[in-house]
């Protein structure tokens, strides 16, 4: 059964984020909402609670974890706020799903949520955050915001990776490629180190191509 976010399901999501980033860079709001949306610190925040759900869920602790899923569905929504409006309702479906799944573990319905089901909503929170990013720096690179670019660029290799992660399978070779050059090229634009512009945007286009084939993956 195809899962859906924002509308959409994964691989429209996915076209549909990377063909904007081609034909009609995104319009970030400023440089601070691109910075501010990929701090690590914020993105190991939302991956310390899908952990903590998954370690209390596996202990019998259902309430503590549906806890943990709500704070995580906090965050989503918040990040989402943070980011161009287009890119917000995926995020926004995510959290929903999220908190979903934290009443059903709070009540009644709480022996039906499964640990698969729980592993499923991260990684695909993680992958909506994966396109989001993508698009983001696709649009940066249009304004030349380099550290911009370099932040966005590491924020969706990580949330490729995460993603994988948590559906308990490794990368593709290709994928694999496309998140560590994102990441490598990402770290560099973000200090300031010179990259030739002929390296960038086929980077960001790769990983774009990656994050959509990953999506396509997801729904089988």
């Amino acid at each position: 059964m195809q899962r859906r976010v924002g509308g959409l399901g994964i691989v429209a999501l996915g076209a549909a984020l990377a063909a904007a980033a081609w034909a009609a860079p995104a319009k970030p709001e400023g440089p601070s909402k691109a910075a501010a949306s990929s701090r690590p610190a914020r993105a190991d925040s939302l991956e310390r609670h899908f952990k903590q759900a998954e370690a209390d869920f596996l202990k019998g602790r259902r309430p503590a974890a549906a806890a943990e899923l709500q704070e995580a569905a906090k965050m989503l929504r918040g990040l989402a706020a943070r980011l161009p409006e287009d890119h917000q309702p995926a995020l926004r479906d995510c959290a929903g799903e999220l908190e979903q799944m934290g009443r059903d573990l709070a009540g009644p319905k709480a022996r039906r949520v499964t640990r698969a089901q729980l592993r499923e909503a991260f990684a695909r929170a993680h992958y909506a955050l994966a396109a989001s990013h993508q698009r983001t720096a696709s649009g940066f690179w249009a304004k030349k915001e380099l550290a911009a670019v370099g932040g966005n660029l590491q924020a969706a290799a990580h949330h490729l990776m995460r993603a994988a992660a948590w559906e308990g399978h490794k990368l593709e070779p290709a994928r694999a490629t496309a998140a560590r050059e994102a990441n490598v090229i990402g770290r560099r634009l973000k200090k300031g180190t010179a990259v030739a512009a002929s390296k960038v945007g086929p980077v960001i286009k790769r990983l774009g191509e990656e994050i959509e084939a990953y999506g396509r993956k997801l729904e089988k």
